[in-house]
């Protein structure tokens, strides 16, 4: 709609354009002439277009859009924003001595401000205040929701600031911060009277008051919307089309007929009737409280024309001052240190759970949650679109996890949410696309063992102590004496803490049995010793001989075939070579499953060696000994039975939850006469039973971890059956993915026909097939460690890498965990390929 000019008063006469003409007729207001019955009683005084009725209107609106008649409308628009103007200008002539003073004041600050002087010293404080103020005012606005988001501001933004500058007040002793507010950040020195003092309370309420009285002030002025909605709609008549308007009408319907109202509805009715009652106290008491309905409090006043300066004021001394102080308060004493500590002492301590308490209930809660989350990772874990890591640098790792001590006691909860924290951290090795060491994923039988272990916390050095245990011991160590082949009156056994100790107990016990006078005497009463082992062999076997006093540089290594196994030949010839240096050979280990290539030294040629020389025959089948328990594959230990001494690990191939490993020695009673200490206080003589069920002086340690339970109930839960199918599976699927991967260009066997679980290869990528061999290699060296830190990043799989000898990295596959199928494999050759293509 168009607007006449007026010529000598801003009560200038408006068209009105009606239905059926086009023609346009002048309304006095102030009279109301001239067909005034068909419309409202106008909303201001002068001369103002008087709208025509509901329907009437409503169908002129329809004519009157952009799309249908695009000049008329922006015709209109441009005749609205002049008549706009046009007013404003008119209202301020009113008032020219206001305007005139206005734009003195103005204009004087600007030419202050861009003149050069030494008040800008003053200048630039006052307009980073401003500046300021009106961000806090513009948050305040945000958080609103007549003229804001609803965005909660002060959660995010106020709430943090003042716990930021309470938490610093108690740290630094002061509230004289050298750059508030762009930094909270202790002074240097505290020089200042405030600095000098107690923080207090009050002083905190002073340094942050004005961020919040702005904040407040922009809450209240986010409130006008609605209030200006209402009133312009009773005024005028009309329906606007604002969704809270219209419910506010609902609800008063409601009213009216008594319909049964929610609660929420009967909340906002009494809002409603307290505002219209009681006005301006009962606007300051809605304003002073947070509450999500105070929009609505501002739409009662638009309609029932509560006068601007009644709901405003109230509004803005509710908000910026009352509630704005209550919210300030608490969040002050909220991060108080006094008061923080007061909490923490009071739900800071950990319940009197069991057993240094009687607290059943909180015990349960407890340990059911613990269970919860455990069995959730359980779950994640064996779930195959679940990322088997969340890589963190350890720079980063230290930042997402808190790892330090602390002073006071933390409470259950934030225990509960340290054991979910470690877990999603950690790498999940029981995942089925796992093959980055020799782990056998996760047994839920050996698991469950393992928690009753932790459970029964018991001490496996006496009979007296571990009764269960002692015999299950005895019992399970003699079944795999009978797998190894010893006689039944051959053999001892001790749980070790991992293969690399089993190796030690084993070469101890062969220095034992050759030379006993070490043991009191030690090594300057006996020959310079010496032993062997492949170059292949575990690194543990050089650990074992500096512990025991022969010398890393006394392990002399035999060289290996191109499959990894020890050249008989080649050792005894070392043999004869040690002799003739005055050397005294006395330890030799085989390896049943070499780390690397998974190879199996010839232990009877290596036997026949060890017979004639008179030396110890040790067989480290940590990794390999599994075999045994598979009547098709345990050929591959032929020899075995054999040896003085073997390593064997549960915890490998036969899938016993970490750690689970065991020294076998096949002379009776040795493990006693080599560790033996005889402690009076542990090894008493005269006990009520038979003292031979005593462990613990077979051991080198004296505490020894429970490691038997969980072998024993996963041993029971498969039966020999269920181990030989388990072994034959994953020797299948060996055989598989050696298959597939030699009929996929790019991929490259380091050894044709692997022995056993591990598969040695390269991928090749396209770039550099075709290169020389020595510019190929230079290259190759650097493929699988990207294609590692790309598996890192994803966390789909992961597959372990190394160099050997001249050959560059290569990928060592490691197939042992019972759940992986072949559809695995086929994923991990995929994924190898896609993360290695364009390399």
């Amino acid at each position: 709609m168009g607007r006449s000019k007026a010529k000598n008063s801003p009560d200038a006469k408006r068209p009105k354009v009606t239905k059926n003409t086009k023609d346009v007729h002048f309304i006095n207001t102030k009279d109301g002439s001239e067909n005034n019955k068909d419309y409202l009683p106008p909303s201001g005084k002068g001369m103002h277009p008087v709208p025509s009725a509901g329907a009437l209107l409503h169908m002129e609106r329809q004519n009157i859009v952009l799309w249908r008649h695009p000049f008329t409308t922006i015709h209109y628009c441009l005749m609205e924003i002049l008549w706009l103007l046009y007013e404003g200008i008119t209202a301020l002539l009113r008032h020219k001595i206001s305007v005139f003073l206005g734009t003195l004041v103005i204009s004087g600050f600007l030419y202050l401000y861009y003149l050069p002087g030494d008040h800008q010293l003053y200048i630039a404080p006052l307009e980073k205040q401003v500046r300021w103020c009106l961000y806090w005012v513009g948050l305040g606005i945000l958080s609103s929701i007549g003229l804001g988001t609803g965005l909660h501001t002060f959660l995010i933004y106020l709430g943090p600031h003042i716990a930021r500058v309470t938490l610093a007040a108690y740290e630094c002793n002061s509230l004289d911060f050298p750059n508030y507010p762009d930094e909270v950040k202790c002074p240097e020195t505290s020089g200042s009277a405030i600095a000098t003092g107690a923080v207090t309370l009050w002083a905190i309420v002073s340094k942050v008051r004005i961020e919040s009285l702005m904040w407040g002030a922009g809450t209240a002025l986010g409130e006008l919307p609605p209030y200006f909605v209402a009133r312009g709609a009773r005024l005028s008549g009309e329906s606007p089309d604002d969704e809270d308007y219209k419910e506010f009408l609902a609800l008063q319907q409601k009213d009216k007929v008594t319909e049964e109202a929610s609660y929420l509805d009967k909340m906002k009715l009494t809002i409603e009737k307290i505002v219209k009652n009681t006005g301006f106290f009962g606007i300051l008491l809605f304003a002073s409280v947070p509450n999500p309905f105070f929009d609505f409090a501002g739409i009662t006043c638009g309609h029932f024309l509560i006068p601007f300066w009644t709901f405003f004021g109230a509004t803005l001394i509710g908000k910026a001052i009352m509630k704005m102080h209550i919210q300030m308060f608490f969040v002050i004493l909220a991060f108080s240190q006094h008061h923080v500590e007061n909490i923490l002492d009071y739900i800071g301590k950990i319940p009197d759970l069991l057993p240094q308490g009687n607290n059943w209930e909180a015990t349960n809660d407890f340990l059911k949650s613990i269970v919860e989350i455990l069995l959730d990772y359980i779950k994640e874990e064996n779930d195959r679109s679940s990322k088997i890591l969340d890589f963190h640098h350890p720079e980063e790792m230290l930042k997402v996890m808190d790892f330090t001590i602390p002073e006071k006691p933390m409470n259950l909860e934030e225990l509960i949410h340290c054991c979910e924290n470690v877990l999603k951290y950690c790498v999940k090795t029981g995942h089925p696309r796992f093959f980055n060491q020799i782990s056998c994923g996760l047994d839920l039988i050996s698991m469950a063992g393992e928690w009753l272990t932790a459970t029964a916390n018991t001490n496996m050095f006496t009979y007296e102590i571990s009764p269960v245990f002692i015999l299950m011991e005895k019992e399970v160590t003699q079944k795999m004496i009978e797998l190894i082949g010893w006689g039944s009156e051959e053999g001892d056994a001790i749980f070790t803490p991992g293969g690399a100790i089993a190796n030690i107990y084993a070469m101890n016990a062969a220095r034992h049995h050759h030379y006993p006078r070490v043991k009191p005497l030690g090594m300057s009463e006996i020959p310079t010793l010496c032993c062997l082992a492949s170059e292949c062999s575990h690194y543990s076997i050089k650990s074992a001989a500096a512990v025991c006093g022969i010398g890393t540089d006394h392990c002399f290594t035999i060289p290996a075939d191109k499959f990894g196994r020890m050249i008989p030949e080649a050792l005894e010839q070392k043999i004869i070579e040690c002799k003739r240096d005055g050397l005294h050979p006395f330890f030799v280990s085989a390896t049943a499953g070499t780390t690397v290539y998974g190879a199996f030294d010839p232990l009877p040629k290596i036997a026949d060696i060890c017979e004639r020389h008179k030396i110890w025959f040790h067989v480290d089948a940590a990794w390999g000994g599994g075999l045994l328990l598979s009547p098709e594959y345990r050929y591959k230990l032929t020899g075995i039975e054999r040896a003085n001494s073997v390593t064997w690990n549960p915890h490998k191939l036969m899938g016993a939850l970490l750690q689970c490993s065991i020294c076998f020695i096949r002379h009776e009673g040795l493990l006693f006469q080599a560790n033996q200490m005889s402690a009076d206080y542990l090894f008493q003589q005269d006990k009520p039973y038979d003292v031979s069920y005593d462990t613990g002086d077979k051991a080198m340690q004296c505490g020894r971890h429970n490691d038997i339970f969980k072998l024993w109930l996963m041993w029971r839960s498969k039966g020999m059956e269920g181990y030989r199918q388990q072994i034959n599976k994953l020797m299948h699927l060996s055989a598989y993915f050696t298959d597939r991967i030699k009929r996929i260009e790019g991929y490259e066997l380091i050894i044709e026909k692997p022995e056993f679980l591990n598969i040695c290869f390269w991928y090749v990528p396209p770039s550099i097939r075709h290169l020389e061999p020595a510019e190929k290699n230079a290259r190759l060296e650097k493929i699988a460690p990207k294609i590692k830190a790309k598996m890192m990043q994803r966390g789909t799989t992961m597959v372990g890498y190394q160099p050997d000898k001249n050959k560059p990295n290569f990928f060592r596959m490691i197939i042992s965990n019972q759940a992986i199928t072949y559809e695995d494999l086929d994923f991990l050759i995929d994924e190898i390929v896609e993360m290695g293509k364009d390399l």
